[in-house]
Formats: C-alpha cells, structure tokens, sequence
C-alpha cells in the first residue's frame, strides 16, 4: 500500500511524489489521453485537481486508489517505483470477477471466439450469459491456438449480477463441458486486467518417448534425446532476442521479448520444456520447440540463424497437442 504517494498527491507536495516516480513514468488519463515522462505527470498530478482518497488496496502486482465517487486510480511499478499511473472512471453498479479457468483444447477452435465454432470462450461465455442474463464478453490474460491446452488460464469479466463469485463458480461447472473447469473466482477491484496486468506466463511442452495412443493429444513423439544437447540448444532462446522469426511473419509490430527460463527436464518417459517469458508472439514456443527438436536431429543451426537473421530464417513448428499454458504470474514477490 502507497502510503507515501497518496499523501505527497494529497498534499501536493511535489518533491515527495518525484521520490515515488519512475523517471520513464506515464500516466493515462480516464479521457484516454497519455502524459509521458516524470516532469509531465508531476505537472499532472500537482494541477489536476482530484476527489478525496475513500480507499486503498493492493491486489497482485498493483495498487487501487478509489477516489470518492467514481474515480479510480491504479499504479504499476518498475524497481519499487510507480511507472504506470492509470485513472478511469468507475460505473458503482458493477463488479469485476476473475476466474482461473483449466481447459482440454482438444475439441475447441482455440481459446478466442469466433462465429459458428466451438471455442473455449464461446463456451464460457454461453454459461455466463445464460445465469447473469447478460451479454458478457470475457478478457483473457491472452489467447491459446486449436488443440493447446491450459492448466491456468485467467479471464476477467464485469457484471450487474448479484450473483456472489463463488455461486458463479459451482453453477458454472455443472453445467459447462468437463473438459472446462473454472478452478477459482473472486471479485477482484475494478481496475485489475487479466491481460495487461500479466508479470510473467509460464508454458510446458510435453515430449513423449513413448509410443502410446492415449498420449497423441496431450504430447510430442520423439525417440529419447540427448537432455545436455537439447537444453544447450534451449539455452539460446534466453535473454532478450528479436523473436519475429519465431512467429507469423508480420505478425506483430512489438516482436522483442525476454525470455527468462527456457530448458528441458526428463519425467520418466517424457521431456517436458518450460519456457516462461513476459509475453508471448503467436506461436512461438511451439516454433521455437520445432525448430530445437530440427537442430538437434539435424545437427543444424537454425536458432542461431533465425535470433540473428529472423527474415531469411527457416523454423519449424511442432504441433499444438504438446503445449499447455501452465501458469500465468501477476505478482513476482
């Protein structure tokens, strides 16, 4: 709790809420407008004039300032400063609910929506629509392809419903499939993100050694591997590379990404590969697997070539049974 910010906003001083501020600091107003560097939202800050403080929380990674009446505040910080500042104006007559949701992607289109297909959104999205009586539409904390699976998915979603959170939950998984379980929901403050508000996502890749068919959706075959070999490969991905190689060409605009652990640990007959990054591009672990099962079969260099070259690189990617999105991190205390 920001103790030491909100009274420097309080009593306008202006040296104490510099003490508190990132020097790339950015704050966005509830009008959308973004004020960017440190002299900028102090300027904001000391000749805006706001409501008086009704409430603190944290939650996560960040902290809510409810002003009175409808206008909330979060802050977000970078090296135990706040860098992100975000006002928004609040509407009293609803809540935000967060669900961590586990799925089987085997049957579904994918996580994301779309017309006349069966996907895990859709789903949910029925189930809730049909106890609310609303038109909702649920924010994921990102999107998983056909046939990928999740272990810890999180969505957020706003509703009028009197519905308690808990109620929500039990009602919702006697009647969705039970390849989808909604494993938690809690009210959560009105400015938490499921999306935007993501520190860290963690996914698995499972490698079969094993020739089993009850495994063909859940894994990779692959003859057992040399684990020094494959995670020295593995190992290259670490750190902060151009990763547009490693997705849909033109794709994304932003494609850097630091990548903080990326190896491969046996389980009996299995090699399991953990990849956990800030966010990821389309398809990239699943190409970024390929492409290390390529070099190591192959004894090629295809990694090193496509982090140094991404346009004239060629990648590999491995099917989308294998890989399941294991955690998704808010808070890194």
């Amino acid at each position: 709790m920001d103790l030491t910010f909100t009274q420097a906003l309080e009593t306008k001083d202006k040296q104490a809420l510099d003490r508190t501020l990132h020097k790339h600091a950015q704050l966005r107003r509830a009008n959308g407008c973004i004020v960017e560097g440190i002299q900028g939202v102090l300027d904001e800050l000391i000749d805006t004039f706001y409501p008086d403080i009704e409430d603190i929380e944290d939650y996560e990674n960040i902290t809510m300032i409810h002003f009175v009446g409808t206008l909330g505040l979060k802050l977000k910080y970078r090296n135990n400063l706040i860098s992100r500042l975000y006002f928004e104006d609040l509407d009293a007559n609803y809540r935000r609910i967060r669900m961590d949701i586990a799925y089987d992607g085997t049957l579904y289109n994918g996580f994301q929506r779309q017309p006349a297909k069966e996907t895990v959104q859709g789903m949910i999205e029925n189930v809730l629509n049909h106890l609310t009586g609303e038109r909702l539409t649920i924010t994921p904390s990102g999107r998983t392809d056909k046939g990928v699976h999740a272990l810890k998915q999180v969505v957020h979603f706003d509703t009028a419903s009197p519905l308690k959170a808990t109620k929500l939950k039990t009602l919702m998984n006697r009647m969705l499939p039970t390849d989808i379980l909604i494993d938690n929901a809690t009210e959560v403050p009105r400015l938490f993100h499921a999306r935007f508000d993501v520190q860290r996502k963690v996914y698995h890749y499972t490698i079969t050694h094993e020739r089993n068919p009850f495994k063909g959706h859940y894994a990779l075959y692959h003859e057992p591997m040399d684990l020094i070999e494959f995670n020295a490969l593995l190992k290259l991905f670490e750190g902060v590379h151009d990763f547009s190689g490693f997705t849909r060409k033109n794709d994304h605009a932003m494609t850097w990404r630091s990548v903080y652990t990326c190896k491969a640990i046996r389980k009996n007959s299995e090699t399991v590969v953990i990849v956990e990054s800030e966010g990821f591009l389309r398809h990239m672990v699943r190409y970024m697997v390929g492409t290390a099962l390529r070099d190591l079969d192959k004894g090629s260099k295809n990694i090193e070539k496509a982090l140094k070259d991404p346009m004239n690189s060629h990648v590999y990617l491995a099917p989308a049974e294998g890989l399941t999105l294991k955690d998704v991190v808010y808070n890194l205390k």
